[in-house]
């Protein structure tokens, strides 16, 4: 199969996925598309966006966690904990999440196929403030032209949150992440 055909198929299957969730219009936030997510009581969102760099670029910044406190808006501290080859677990300190800024402790794991690289990422312990954590990065190339469709989803709940500023803020994070990959950086693996 074609890589734009098999790439369409998966967006279709992704978007598919939220056929039950009411979601008003996209907000769109330069360049990266934010849709809302309702998943029984967890609450989040989905940002769409391409990069101009190959999927192992890609997949080398998203699974940096050692650095990625340099260049997330989102992310307070940030720290490996332990490493595999295809996972590992990580301790986030995350900026304004619920009003404060608690530490998360997940567990990601990574599934890799051809054309595309799925790493999803789980809380392993709750906190006062915080109840459940989790979410993914599904990137996926899109062919020859060098460049990477990534579509990132957050989902959490918590004690107290403004929405709208989640979304606002997962909009800039992406953004982020987009520059990081597209640019590069001193220290990176």
């Amino acid at each position: 199969m074609p890589d734009v055909r098999r790439t369409a198929l998966l967006l279709a299957f992704l978007l598919a996925g939220c056929a039950g969730t009411p979601a008003p219009a996209p907000t769109p936030g330069r360049g990266v598309l934010v849709t809302p997510l309702e998943k029984g009581r967890l609450f989040g969102g989905r940002a769409e966006y391409v990069v101009d760099a190959p999927l192992a670029r890609v997949r080398a910044v998203l699974t940096d966690f050692a650095h990625q406190a340099e260049f997330r808006p989102s992310v307070i501290e940030s720290e490996s904990l332990a490493h595999a080859e295809d996972g590992g677990i990580v301790r986030f300190r995350i900026s304004g999440l619920a009003g404060l800024n608690p530490d998360v402790v997940c567990r990601w794991r990574e599934e890799r196929e051809d054309g595309r690289v799925l790493i999803r990422y789980e809380m392993i312990r709750s906190t006062f403030a915080l109840g459940a954590f989790r979410g993914s990065f599904l990137a996926a190339s899109l062919g020859e032209s060098g460049r990477t469709l990534i579509v990132q989803e957050v989902l959490v709940s918590a004690l107290v949150m403004n929405r709208e500023k989640f979304l606002a803020d997962l909009a800039v994070d992406a953004e982020a992440i987009r520059r990081r990959i597209e640019t590069g950086a001193a220290g990176e693996r």
